[in-house]
């Protein structure tokens, strides 16, 4: 209803008129009150709703700074194993040239290596068949061009022996 039609209803209005009136209030107030509420229920759930979208980004959030550090962790864990195998690569290319150096300039072979440190003929035969326990090709870690390579260092090593023992 207009301002001024309502106006003049509550001025020169009759009965019936102001009772009309006030229906239609009544039924307005009613409407109001109905879009109020269903207003604050939407207020309600838009809090909501922010609330949880507030707490799914800050769950994000620390997701990210766990795979950050995750990250970070397995970058330090990659650069430890690249210098380890780095430095594995240096001690075996040491290694090599001294065993080249070394042993072959006391005149072993590779194969004697298994028996370094050995002195006496006895002390020989009880390592050789220590060494034939562990590398014999029945075995798990048998392996058949290991036994042929404790053999002729053996071999060489027993006739170094029997030498020593005559002389």
């Amino acid at each position: 209803m207009e301002k001024g039609k309502v106006d003049a209803i509550i001025k020169n209005g009759t009965k019936e008129e102001l009772f009309e009136l006030r229906r239609w209030l009544f039924k307005e107030s009613c409407r109001i009150e109905n879009v109020s509420c269903s207003l604050v229920e939407r207020e309600k759930k838009v809090a909501e709703e922010e609330k949880r979208i507030a707490e799914e980004k800050n769950q994000i959030q620390r997701d990210l700074e766990r795979i950050k550090a995750n990250n970070a962790f397995f970058e330090k864990k990659m650069d430890i194993l690249k210098g380890g195998f780095d430095q594995l690569e240096a001690d075996k290319k040491a290694f090599e040239k001294k065993k080249g150096n070394s042993f072959d300039s006391y005149g072993y072979s590779g194969a004697e290596l298994f028996f370094t440190g050995i002195n006496s003929s006895l002390a020989l035969k009880k390592r050789y068949k220590d060494l034939l326990k562990i590398y014999h090709p029945d075995n798990m870690c048998g392996d058949t061009r290991m036994i042929q390579m404790i053999n002729e260092g053996y071999s060489v090593l027993c006739s170094r022996f029997d030498v020593q023992l005559k002389a």
